[in-house]
């Protein structure tokens, strides 16, 4: 082999060699569109990142819906609260249950959950939220929670008045 195609072929090799290493370096520094790169992602896959547009949005919206639906309701009679659930879920499986609400026709008051046909009963206050009343948010250890799918119940008294509403939500562990 002349000295001229050792130089081509070392050159060519150095290239093929950096080329490889940028790839390899990109495809590790940016495995998932979706993850941040920001260090904002847990070894367990929490995304502390702050969110996205298209979540904020999402958010905003579903806090809207459950806004207009207790000021539309037109079930509330002065012997009713209007209950609505802005949140009845975990965040991540095997994470605790969360529970917020927004409640109409009252400023004061006691809260109680209930899962399924469960004699235990978690209980809250009414509060002020800034712009609406709401019960104070309710979070159930996953340790308390069975797996599977059950009925959710949230139970609201001011008084003479009252208001339930009740979902079924899904526990993962």
């Amino acid at each position: 082999m002349t000295k001229t195609k050792k130089i081509i072929l070392i050159v060519i090799v150095s290239i093929a060699i950096v080329v490889a290493g940028i790839y390899l370096y990109n495809k590790k520094m940016h495995k998932d569109n979706n993850t941040p790169t920001n260090g904002t992602t847990t070894s367990d896959g929490i995304n502390y990142a702050p969110p996205t547009k298209q979540e904020f949005d999402e958010s905003q919206n579903r806090k809207k819906q459950a806004i207009d639906q207790v000021q539309n309701n037109s079930s509330n009679t002065a012997q009713n609260i209007v209950v609505s659930l802005s949140a009845a879920n975990q965040d991540v499986p095997g994470g605790p249950l969360v529970i917020r609400s927004i409640v109409s026709g009252v400023e004061s008051g006691k809260c109680t959950v209930t899962l399924g046909n469960s004699s235990k009963t978690y209980a809250s206050d009414i509060i002020n939220l800034g712009n609406y009343y709401g019960c104070a948010g309710v979070d159930i250890p996953a340790s308390e929670l069975s797996q599977g799918k059950t009925t959710l119940t949230l139970s609201v008294v001011s008084g003479a008045k009252t208001g339930k509403i009740s979902q079924e939500v899904e526990i993962k562990k």
